[in-house]
């Protein structure tokens, strides 16, 4: 199949007139129809009817319309894809992320970013899980650096890097020995776990590695301020949960970090975009990230 078999389909299928459609391409009807026929026998199904009196598509050539239309969009944006690379690339890249890919990742992408390409510029939003994805799904960014993969249609993704799930407790609690906690022993304690409506991914691997041991978390506190949550933690005997990277970071003296065995929880951050995002901006920084790593 050829862009301009498709080409001709589709002003075919604006005009319904063999001599307008043959007329807008610059091409003769005898062309146009030919182009047609191949076209149809690729397909293997009648796309246009045809009659002394009018021209109408067919139901396989009205679905087959609306798909060649996203197809010479995407043509489109590959040429443009092409040029921009080429001319030296100019544009707006816009990041949400959360703690850990700002820490591990997305520094060292946009110096190489930076050095490489600094005409592109970029805006970064630090979010929760939910809120990016629903950023991105509106179209209000261009990249999402999230907890967790998701199985949406119009949504891709890659895996960068993963992390263990740790504790944070006053330095004076009784599991803030330096030795692995294992899940039995954590059950006697009150916790506090990331709001699933926060951090999906997180909520979810803490529930199923104390699930494996027979421990039920699920009707436990939740937090949605992870900020506010280690301040409550160094007045309080209770456990919360976070990533490792977050946990380095808390500067709040009189407190220890605890890690977990058998299992150790872990999540993983993806980047997320649409497939459907015209920026060209995305895929450079896709490359520059597998860099950067």
């Amino acid at each position: 199949m050829e862009l301009r078999q498709v080409s001709s389909f589709l002003a075919l299928a604006e005009e319904l007139h063999f001599g307008r459609a043959a007329e807008k391409l610059h091409l003769s009807q005898p062309s146009l129809s030919q182009h047609l026929q191949k076209l149809e026998r690729h397909v293997g199904v009648q796309l246009v009817a045809r009659s002394s009196h009018s021209v109408r598509l067919t139901p396989a050539g009205e679905a087959f319309r609306r798909e060649c239309v996203r197809l010479l969009a995407q043509a489109d944006l590959a040429v443009e894809a092409a040029r921009w690379a080429g001319s030296g690339a100019t544009g707006h890249l816009r990041i949400s992320f959360n703690y850990p890919a700002g820490q591990r990742i997305l520094a060292p992408t946009l110096t190489l970013l930076r050095e490489r390409h600094p005409a592109v510029r970029t805006s970064l939003l630090p979010r929760g899980s939910l809120a990016q994805l629903s950023e991105l799904r509106e179209g209000r960014v261009d990249l999402a650096l999230v907890f967790g993969a998701v199985d949406e249609d119009g949504l891709q993704q890659r895996p960068i890097f993963t992390l263990p799930v740790v504790g944070i407790c006053a330095s004076d609690h009784p599991l803030a020995t330096g030795a692995p906690v294992r899940w039995p022993e954590l059950s006697r304690y009150r916790c506090l776990l990331p709001s699933r409506a926060v951090s999906p991914a997180m909520h979810d691997a803490i529930l199923s590695a104390a699930r494996l041991n027979g421990i039920d978390l699920s009707g436990t506190e939740v937090f949605d301020d992870g900020d506010a949550a280690v301040v409550l933690v160094a007045s309080q005997p209770l456990v919360i949960f976070t990533s490792e990277a977050r946990a380095e970071s808390v500067a709040v003296t009189g407190l220890s970090t605890l890690s977990f065995v058998d299992p150790v929880p872990q999540v993983t951050v993806h980047a997320i975009w649409r497939d459907d995002n015209p920026n060209p901006a995305v895929s450079l920084f896709l490359e520059l990230l597998d860099l950067a790593r």
